[in-house]
């Protein structure tokens, strides 16, 4: 019985304490005031009214054993001095990749109330501006070397107000593939390439956090468990 409550105790720690970050797509900023160069903002919004639904992707690849994605990070901002008050939550959505570019519909998507998503101010060049932080409310877990991409989208009424968010981004270095936008509002009804909807090639500023695998968890439980054998 103590061999299986020492093998729990191992597995129930080793989650929080090997949680790091997996992907980085050049966001290197921090709540710690370090900011990433801001080039540019896309628009990613999304209205419950039906008048806006603009979307923003950029593709990430994980390395084994990190494969199960708990956190997203990303920096944004509105073109006003403050977000608006009436601001509903995030729309965090996964998708695969269909020769290069995300698929139609996604296969994880969640709507993140803003009261659950940290928030710190940062520069923001066209109004108020922040790093943003979000727990996600189910573990994704995605297969090694395989190629995804990840969409954040803020979801509010705009309130006959010209309120608009956009997600930030950098020209350079792009990596992997440049940021998609697709929106039939603005003439673009399937994802486009960056390139063409904004006159260069853009990458999403943000990064993912999470854990390894279930198997290496309990390969390495399972070597605690011989380590504490030999003692």
């Amino acid at each position: 019985m103590r061999r299986i409550v020492v093998l729990v105790a191992i597995v129930g720690f080793a989650l929080p304490a090997m949680a790091q970050v997996i992907w980085d797509n050049g966001l290197t900023s921090a709540p710690d005031g370090l900011i990433v160069p801001t080039d540019n903002g896309g628009s990613s919004q999304y209205e419950p009214n039906g008048s806006l639904d603009s979307e923003m992707a950029d593709d990430f690849v994980l390395t084994a054993p990190f494969t199960i994605i708990t956190d997203i990070e990303w920096e944004g901002g509105w073109n006003g001095n403050v977000p608006p008050s009436n601001l509903l939550s995030w729309n965090i959505k996964f998708y695969d990749d269909a020769g290069g570019l995300p698929a139609v519909n996604p296969f994880a998507a969640f709507n993140i109330p803003d009261a659950a998503v940290a928030r710190t101010p940062i520069s923001w060049p066209w109004g108020s501006g922040f790093f943003f932080e979000a727990d996600l409310p189910e573990q994704v877990s995605v297969n090694a070397d395989v190629v995804y991409w990840a969409e954040v989208q803020a979801e509010f009424d705009r309130g006959g107000t010209y309120a608009q968010w956009f997600w930030s981004m950098h020209l350079d270095p792009i990596i992997m593939t440049q940021a998609h936008f697709r929106s039939v509002l603005f003439g673009y009804p399937n994802w486009t390439p960056s390139s063409t909807v904004f006159g260069s090639p853009y990458d999403m500023n943000y990064r993912l956090t999470g854990i390894p695998e279930p198997a290496s968890l309990t390969l390495l439980a399972l070597g605690g468990l011989a380590l504490l054998r030999r003692r």
